[in-house]
């Protein structure tokens, strides 16, 4: 639990389930680009987390991987990342930019949940889904972007996005909203 910085050798390419989780003092972590997949909760609960280089060769990050990073700040993911799985950034309070890619087309529940400090969010064109529950909590949260191709948008989705100002649609066609 003393671990401050993380950089992984060459030689791997998974980040296995739980890997790192609660590492408390864990503040940085560099990921070379042969990783392709960051497993379940690998960094669950690294609460001093500030910065984590994600590389374009990840292609999959399981759920609740960053769950309750309350220090991280600021997230690159990588182009070729299909989805955001449940629970990936959840309770990430200081979070306040996030660079979704282009190759997005699902955003799974409670993904940014509780996301206190997040102002902005811009939401690809590819995304056709954004499940329940998504941005719930995101208490600063003033802007949404969404792409032209979003047709669902799942319960209480932006619930308690006591900030939000602005909703910009892209898709001439309203998405379905569960209410």
């Amino acid at each position: 639990k003393s671990i401050t910085e993380i950089t992984i050798p060459n030689g791997v390419t998974k980040i296995g389930e739980s890997t790192f989780s609660s590492c408390e003092n864990l503040k940085s972590v560099n990921l070379h680009n042969n990783i392709d997949t960051i497993g379940q909760g690998a960094f669950y609960g690294c609460a001093s987390l500030e910065s984590i280089y994600i590389p374009n060769s990840v292609r999959k990050i399981s759920k609740s991987a960053f769950y309750n990073c309350t220090s991280l700040k600021n997230v690159n993911l990588p182009e070729g990342l299909r989805y955001i799985d449940i629970q990936l950034f959840s309770n990430c309070e200081n979070l306040t930019n996030i660079t979704l890619p282009k190759s997005i087309s699902y955003i799974g529940n409670n993904s940014f949940s509780s996301c206190k400090n997040l102002q902005n969010i811009n939401i690809p064109d590819n995304v056709h889904t954004i499940n329940g529950q998504a941005f719930i909590h995101c208490s600063s949260l003033e802007t949404i972007y969404l792409g032209n191709k979003i047709d669902s948008i799942g319960t209480s989705a932006f619930s308690y996005c006591t900030s939000l100002k602005e909703i910009h649609i892209t898709n001439p066609i309203p998405p379905a909203v569960c209410i």
